[in-house]
């Protein structure tokens, strides 16, 4: 069987006091193995972010889309 990632990162300026609003936000879309992995690559792509976070994993597994939200 074969299968693949992609996460999804966002990376933020800062987030709005009282809105919770996140400002300059970034999304990244990652085919990685791991979490950590995908977080170090975003970091690498923005660096100058205050931020990261996976917001969402995509399981694809033999051609098939899985979808979990984290």
């Amino acid at each position: 069987m074969t299968t693949h990632f992609h996460f999804i990162v966002w990376a933020w300026e800062r987030i709005e006091p009282g809105t919770g609003n996140y400002i300059n936000n970034t999304t990244i879309d990652l085919i990685c193995r791991t979490s950590t992995e995908a977080l170090g690559r975003a970091r690498d792509l923005v660096p100058d972010k205050a931020g990261y976070a996976i917001r969402s994993v995509i399981e694809h597994v033999e051609g098939a889309c899985v979808t979990g939200h984290g």
